[in-house]
């Protein structure tokens, strides 16, 4: 996995789970903003990831810049005051990153090893972590829409 990530030990085996904090963070951004603002953004996160990580070239760009232009698609046909909208979006968001990432290191290392138990269950734990992060950021984004809705 791509080393953009917070990494916590294992209590008992000592395996690494990473979680993407990261594409959550993204696809809010590409919420909340306009388009133009969005598009610059995501080309910076995704050029800084590039140059930390040991990555194909444009591999994070292409990846993010599709997200970008899907949920740009997708925005008016969503009602972004419920929540469920924004976690539904972030964690289909994060389960594309996951199969970008797969499916890069099978043609790289071309072994079916990625689908063991260690590897799903990892990719799980980082699409519900995505999910929650999303779900807490759009109930807070809820409130603040209810309260300019009251305001004028």
């Amino acid at each position: 996995f791509p080393d953009k990530s917070i990494a916590l030990d294992g209590a008992h085996s000592g395996e690494v789970w990473k979680f993407d904090i990261i594409t959550p963070w993204i696809v809010c951004i590409i919420i909340t903003h306009s388009t133009y603002l969005t598009i610059a953004i995501t080309c910076l996160i995704s050029l800084a990831l590039e140059a930390h990580c040991n990555l194909p070239k444009c591999q994070m760009l292409t990846c993010y810049w599709s997200l970008t232009c899907y949920i740009n698609i997708i925005y008016p046909h969503l009602s972004w005051s419920n929540p469920f909208s924004w976690a539904m979006t972030s964690s289909i968001a994060q389960l594309y990153v996951i199969f970008i990432e797969y499916m890069t290191l099978f043609i790289k290392f071309d072994n079916s090893a990625l689908f063991t138990y260690e590897y799903l269950s990892a990719a799980t734990m980082r699409i519900i972590l995505s999910f929650i992060i999303a779900l807490v950021i759009g109930s807070r984004a809820k409130i603040i829409i209810l309260k300019e809705k009251i305001c004028s």
